[in-house]
């Protein structure tokens, strides 16, 4: 096969400790934990080996603590190999919007909740009937599978706030978009070399795509690898 437009390592950031939001400044970002730096790191110097002295490439990464961090992670390994980086923040590579962990959670296993100061009882087995757990609660869209009787029985603030959740195929052709765009950019560039750095929500699909749906996400810090040509992109888990 000839050789791709632009050849990307599209990373999930490394394990985080979730206490920086969006739009942290890029050199006081220090959300991952050690075990996420770590991970980061080693696969960080996995890429690296593909690269020569001198070579360019882009980092591209959403603005949140966690995965700016995980940028400059990366970035700063590639950079003492003699790599050229440069680093750009994207909104377009942002987490699922409005997407929260508690409240997920919260429908997929049911139990007391509390929100916004009112506590109040999630039936597990009118939230989530199927069982699902992640991704594929999320991928299936669950929450809008909820009947009115139930969500009636919540507070409002609570049905508003998981209704905004932005959806799995939003997510998922959001990063696509972007796949496409780089494709475009990077015909008048002097380089075909790009990391991207996102969310969890953001990768799913491909990695299914990669594994043939035998994985379901990445772990954190670990990294899928897409080839795009003029008119496909090809996703491999082992590059």
């Amino acid at each position: 096969m000839k050789k791709p437009i632009v050849d990307v390592d599209i990373f999930r950031h490394g394990e985080a400790q979730y206490n920086e939001g969006k739009n942290v400044n890029l050199y006081d970002a220090k959300d991952l934990t050690l075990r996420g730096i770590r991970a980061v790191v080693i696969n960080a110097h996995k890429i690296a080996k593909k690269y020569t002295p001198n070579t360019k490439v882009g980092v591209f990464t959403s603005p949140y603590g966690r995965t700016l961090q995980t940028a400059k992670l990366i970035a700063l390994v590639l950079v003492k190999k003699k790599i050229k980086v440069e680093l750009i923040n994207c909104e377009e590579l942002e987490e699922s919007k409005n997407l929260s962990w508690p409240m997920l959670k919260a429908l997929m296993t049911g139990g007391e909740y509390a929100f916004q100061g009112k506590s109040f009882y999630i039936n597990k087995n009118l939230s989530n009937p199927m069982n699902l757990t992640y991704p594929d609660f999320y991928i299936e869209d669950c929450i809008s599978m909820i009947d009115t009787d139930t969500l009636s029985s919540w507070p409002k603030e609570f049905v508003s706030a998981i209704s905004l959740t932005e959806k799995h195929s939003s997510a998922s052709k959001r990063m696509i978009t972007f796949l496409n765009r780089l494709r475009n950019q990077y015909k008048s560039f002097d380089q075909d070399n790009a990391v991207i750095v996102t969310h969890d929500s953001l990768v799913i699909d491909l990695v299914r795509q990669a594994s043939e749906n035998k994985q379901k996400t990445l772990n954190p810090g670990e990294y899928v690898n897409a080839r795009i040509y003029p008119t496909e992109i090809v996703v491999n888990l082992n590059n």
